[in-house]
């Protein structure tokens, strides 16, 4: 009895762990393809995908399939970011990382901007750069999940 009540009490924040839905949702922070490749298939296309749409290579690992872009300005603003993507079996994984560029000062103290997680939420920059990331997933033209 008390197996099972600690079950169902649990369940909830298991699920909410995996959270993986195919409408982007607020706090979602990766984009994943969805397919019927290999991981070595998907690493391939994906390298391919990036360097035929501009994009430039910092690193990738072909043992664990993972790729980073270079740092790129994203649209018209000061914001620059680069992507991590992550080839699996039947999936490619899209996450990230993004600098607002923008300092701010008080009192003669100026703080930088620093990079922090791609992260979808309803406004501003946050937004827009969450949108460009789904812009490169989509180049890709296969079913997209989102997930945190």
């Amino acid at each position: 009895m008390k197996r099972t009540l600690l079950i169902l009490l649990l369940l909830p924040f298991a699920l909410i762990a995996q959270k993986q839905e195919s409408i982007v949702f607020k706090g979602a922070t990766k984009i994943t393809v969805k397919n019927n490749l290999t991981a070595d298939e998907n690493y391939k296309l994906a390298i391919n995908k990036l360097l035929d749409n501009g994009f430039s290579i910092e690193s990738k690992d072909a043992e664990y399939k993972t790729i980073k872009t270079q740092i790129r300005k994203i649209g018209n603003w000061t914001y620059k970011g680069f992507l991590n993507i992550r080839a699996k079996e039947n999936e490619i994984i899209f996450s990230g990382m993004f600098d607002s560029g923008i300092e701010i000062n008080v009192g003669g103290v100026t703080t930088k901007s620093t990079f922090e997680p791609i992260v979808y939420k309803n406004s501003g920059g946050n937004k827009m750069v969450f949108k460009d990331m789904e812009n490169t997933a989509l180049m890709f033209s296969m079913p997209l999940n989102y997930s945190n």
